[in-house]
């Protein structure tokens, strides 16, 4: 073959990526919300992928990165728009460049918009391989009004863009008498609010760093706006940290959220087991101590009228790190959660860091869990 080549100058190799599988950190999967078979994953150092349905196989929409754009393959949050299915855009950044990746053909070709400054002119952090990579997509695009979206970040705060990322807002995020909250962990938008108009119930999830009574605890997680995020306010009844056992930031951070009618459904997890700090709430810690599955009914005007801890049983049995500790629902986290829009009460959740991690599915809003899948048995 290398002497035909050679032979005839016309020929030309053909050189395509190579699939290599396992290894590396798949940090989320995002579908769109109203078209079916779009659907892309976000990788920590690896880039974003689209999956092609039809040939069933993943395609990366990075292979263009040169090696001065290493920083193109860092996707913290992917976003995807309801109303145009072609659109997608990402959080993408490795110190000190970060971006906004924004595509109108589902990810073959990308621009890049600046991202919003600091109080000290430097670029707002995000970065996909850093600690707390594993929770839900901080950066959201409106559902009513597609040049609204909503960027969390974990150094700075959160901001709003009214003009498709023109220019940015800093919203503010502070518990009554305590320091703003910094370090955000998902951002989530009612889709049954604001009729017409843009959304106005936004939840954000926190560090509880800004919010932490003190003691190295960690205060409020959750939060809610109900104004497009004029104001927030700490959702109310909140599982409370246990701090009977490590003193290593206790408390319990929310991963993801998902809303089905007049319910908000929130999964947490506390980390408070070694070498922590306030940035380590993700699995990249390596383990978790506890985690719980909260459900919460809003009346219209956002407030709680009650919240029910849904956390599936223990059925794993995992080996407890400190069992004299009182409060521990699970001994592991709960991360992933998900509605089936087809099915009214129809919920999937998913344990974290447990041994093995397993899949949970309900179908009477939560009030009651099987599980479908544990490590790689089905169950039925």
């Amino acid at each position: 073959m290398l002497n035909n080549v050679g032979n005839n100058p016309k020929e030309k190799y053909v050189y395509k990526s190579v699939s290599v599988p396992g290894g590396g950190f798949v940090t989320g999967f995002v579908f769109h919300p109203a078209v079916p078979d779009i659907l892309y994953c976000r990788t920590d150092i690896g880039g974003i992928y689209r999956y092609d349905f039809k040939k069933d196989c993943w395609i990366s929409l990075i292979d263009s990165a040169t090696d001065t754009e290493v920083w193109k393959t860092y996707p913290l949050s992917i976003a995807l728009d309801r109303n145009n299915p072609g659109y997608l855009y990402a959080m993408v950044g490795l110190y000190p460049t970060h971006k906004i990746a924004f595509s109108k053909d589902y990810g073959d070709h990308f621009v890049y918009f600046e991202v919003p400054v600091d109080e000290n002119g430097n670029s707002v952090a995000m970065h996909g391989n850093a600690p707390g990579r594993s929770t839900g997509e901080r950066l959201v695009v409106d559902l009513k009004d597609s040049d609204i979206l909503y960027m969390g970040t974990m150094k700075n705060g959160l901001w709003k863009t009214k003009d498709h990322c023109k220019t940015w807002e800093k919203l503010n995020i502070t518990y009554p008498g305590r320091k703003p909250e910094k370090n955000i962990s998902f951002v989530e938008i009612d889709p049954f609010s604001g009729g017409g108009e843009p959304s106005k119930r936004i939840i954000v999830a926190t560090s509880g760093e800004g919010g932490s009574p003190g003691n190295n605890v960690r205060g409020q997680s959750i939060y809610i706006s109900n104004d497009g995020g004029e104001t927030f306010s700490p959702l109310h009844k909140e599982p409370t940290p246990i701090t009977e056992g490590p003193s290593d930031y206790p408390g319990y951070v929310g991963q993801r959220a998902v809303f089905i009618d007049k319910y908000l459904y929130i999964t947490y997890t506390a980390y408070n087991i070694g070498w922590s700090n306030w940035d380590s709430y993700g699995c990249d810690t390596g383990r978790g101590y506890d985690g719980a599955v909260y459900r919460y009914e809003l009346n219209h005007a956002g407030e709680v009228v009650e919240a029910l801890d849904i956390t599936p049983p223990n059925i794993i049995e995992p080996s407890f790190y400190e069992k004299e500790t009182t409060g521990r629902r699970v001994g592991y986290g709960m991360g992933g959660i998900c509605a089936d829009s087809s099915k009214p009460g129809t919920l999937i959740c998913s344990t974290i860091l447990a041994s093995p991690d397993t899949i949970y599915r309900s179908t009477d809003y939560g009030l009651t869990w099987t599980p479908v899948l544990s490590g790689l048995k089905k169950e039925r």
